[in-house]
């Protein structure tokens, strides 16, 4: 929720133009492809630290990771379809 409110922060104020919206976009970084690389920018993100305060930023990222490795250490059910030849 926070970002969101950042992002909106940012924008106020400011009324682009259609060209000038795809422009934005077109230089707008993309999201991160999995939790683990989403953790690592939330870890780095000065501007979340800046207004949640380092405890959350230090506790939310190892809740995060011990779920990401709970992800990894079972095999979904299309890996045992598609992967596996038993």
């Amino acid at each position: 929720m926070l970002t969101g409110l950042l992002e909106f922060d940012d924008r106020a104020g400011h009324s682009l133009s259609y060209s000038e919206r795809g422009s934005q976009q077109a230089q707008t970084p993309s999201l991160p492809r999995n939790l683990l690389d989403a953790i690592r920018a939330f870890e780095q993100s000065q501007e979340l630290r800046k207004h949640s305060g380092s405890a959350f930023i230090e506790a939310y990222p190892k809740i995060k990771t011990v779920e990401w490795g709970r992800f990894h250490a079972h095999l979904s059910a299309w890996e045992r379809e598609v992967s596996i030849d038993c």
